[in-house]
């Protein structure tokens, strides 16, 4: 009796545990296109309108995102930036857009949260942040 409780344990922290491994391992920009590879090795392909740059995978697994290079103003004197934020999330693509540059961006709590720094080229700016597991 004892065993099949303990064995019935153990089943239920590995289904748990599975339940909450890590998604993503790499993530991949080159031109238009970004490349996630998954853990169980395989290669999704998402193809953008824009040039990509700046790709990364939270450290939770759970997300991939990258900055897509929309933006060449005269003001920049040539320079690209981009204002839109791509989230990539159990199959799903979503956008996060800033009025202006982002500069920046992160994963806080271990990948749980998206921050970003958006504003001009110099100066102020916002810092903005999402709960990524619940939106």
């Amino acid at each position: 009796m004892m065993k099949q409780f303990a064995l019935g344990v153990l089943c239920v922290l590995l289904l748990q545990s599975s339940a909450i491994a890590a998604d993503y391992k790499a993530v991949h920009a080159r031109g238009q296109q970004v490349r996630v590879v998954t853990t169980a090795a395989k290669t999704i392909t998402v193809r953008e309108k824009y040039p990509v740059q700046d790709a990364r995978v939270a450290p939770d697994g759970m997300t991939a995102a990258w900055l897509l290079v929309d933006i060449t103003m005269e003001e920049l004197q040539g320079d690209t930036g981009s204002s839109t934020l791509v989230v990539y999330s159990k199959g799903k693509r979503r956008t996060l857009y800033c009025g202006q540059r982002i500069r920046e961006y992160w994963f806080p709590a271990h990948g749980q949260q998206l921050a970003f720094d958006c504003g001009g080229k110099h100066f102020a700016g916002n810092e903005v942040l999402f709960d990524l597991h619940t939106s």
